[in-house]
């Protein structure tokens, strides 16, 4: 009887310790590091249009651009009344090549009470920087600032149009 009982315990701790495999772990892993990604993003953010393009046209500067139209949407965090977007840093392969403040507009027709529709621009666009590949993408963080803080976005692979 004592033997039996020695068996099942046995038995009932193998199921018990196949039961919390490592295949159980790598699960929580990726649910935190979604989780993670989640809560990195400063600002609720609806993303219309998002570019960036540079000027290769023969006998003209070569510039870059960027542009965007997003809405921002209602949150604890911020007032949204006051929202505006702040600057902008562009970086690439992880280091920051530009840091702009853009021409930016406010959309009274597409905002709502609960949330506020912005375009962006570089109008006249920024001298190239040799540092900038224009075959790789790029990164955006989008800074906002509501008066009293500053919200970041981050937006990658960003890919940069070659306009001719």
């Amino acid at each position: 009887m004592k033997r039996l009982k020695i068996v099942l315990l046995a038995v009932v701790a193998v199921f018990i310790y196949s039961c919390s495999s490592s295949d159980s772990v790598k699960e929580k892993e990726v649910g935190a590091e979604k989780l993670d990604e989640m809560e990195l993003q400063e600002v609720r953010l609806d993303i219309k249009i998002i570019s960036a393009w540079i000027n290769l046209m023969p006998n003209t500067d070569s510039k870059f651009h960027v542009s965007g139209e997003v809405s921002v949407k209602e949150n604890f965090k911020y007032d949204l009344n006051f929202m505006s977007i702040a600057k902008i840093n562009i970086s690439q392969n992880d280091e920051q090549i530009y840091s702009i403040i853009p021409t930016v507009q406010v959309d009274g027709n597409l905002s709502t009470e609960n949330s506020k529709y912005f375009r962006f621009s570089t109008i006249r666009g920024l001298s190239r920087d040799p540092r900038l590949i224009i075959n790789d993408p790029v990164e955006f963080d989008l800074v906002f600032d509501d008066g009293n803080d500053e919200y970041t976005y981050y937006i990658n692979n960003v890919e940069i149009k070659k306009v001719y």
